[in-house]
């Protein structure tokens, strides 16, 4: 599984957000469930298909293997 998170860094709600994504929707979709995160927070519109997550979330996700793109 190859899941990868942006340098976006869009401030909002006083936190710094970045997009998640992965090779295949299959993979971003089983990653974010694994991180407990909302399908209807997927974003579909856009560049590309990802969910918003905050870079200081990633950090803290247990026994995950991501890659910080910039």
């Amino acid at each position: 599984m190859a899941v990868y998170v942006d340098s976006e860094g869009v401030r909002w709600r006083g936190k710094d957000w970045c997009h998640l994504v992965a090779d295949s929707m299959e993979e971003l979709h089983e990653f974010a469930a694994r991180l407990g995160l909302q399908r209807r927070w997927f974003q579909d519109k856009g560049r590309y298909p990802h969910y918003d997550v905050t870079l200081t979330g990633a950090v803290q996700w247990p026994g995950t293997l991501w890659q910080a793109v910039y």
